[in-house]
């Protein structure tokens, strides 16, 4: 039970880096033929941008870096981590506020 936690739990960390980042997808479109209802070959393959998250990369940060990002959320050092934030929402195609 103990390693299946441990192999749960790297997965979540690798979907919340993943989703922080942002990554790409290819997107598969069938096409059939009319009569029998076969799929015959794909009929385009369109490779799509997931952009990045800002939510999840704060996941990540207040994870992996709490020297910043938990004294930003108590208050404290909250010049740096807010300047991190908006990098990380401009990167992400925020608003510039």
């Amino acid at each position: 039970m103990k390693k299946k936690r441990e192999r749960l739990t790297d997965e979540v960390e690798a979907a919340i880096l993943r989703r922080a980042v942002g990554y790409q997808v290819h997107e598969v479109t069938l096409t059939s033929d009319p009569e029998t209802g076969e799929c015959n070959k794909p009929a385009k393959v369109v490779k799509k941008e997931v952009a990045p998250n800002v939510q999840a990369a704060l996941v990540w940060l207040k994870t992996f870096r709490p020297e910043i990002w938990a004294k930003a959320a108590a208050g404290e050092g909250a010049d740096e981590a807010a300047e991190l934030y908006k990098a990380l929402d401009s990167a992400a195609g925020g608003d510039d506020d």
